[in-house]
């Protein structure tokens, strides 16, 4: 929990929340941040496939009519 609101702060750590500083939670969110693009870059890097992001029914509908038409 990140406030300077006492009341607040009594009610959180009362339900067994823990005090942060405002710098720990930045800090912890720019590192948060930095592994989400790397996870972005490695899978917009990777080969996109029509299969691996339509439903499976749609998949098999496209397959059947593929093997209908050759």
């Amino acid at each position: 929990m990140v406030t300077s609101d006492w009341a607040e702060q009594q009610i959180v750590l009362g339900s067994g929340g823990i005090r942060v500083l405002p710098r720990e939670l930045k800090i912890e969110y720019n590192q948060m941040r930095s592994k989400i693009k790397k996870r972005a870059r490695k899978t917009t890097q990777s080969r996109m496939v029509l299969g691996d992001r339509i439903d499976d029914k749609v998949l098999e509908i496209l397959e059947k009519w593929r093997k209908d038409k050759g």
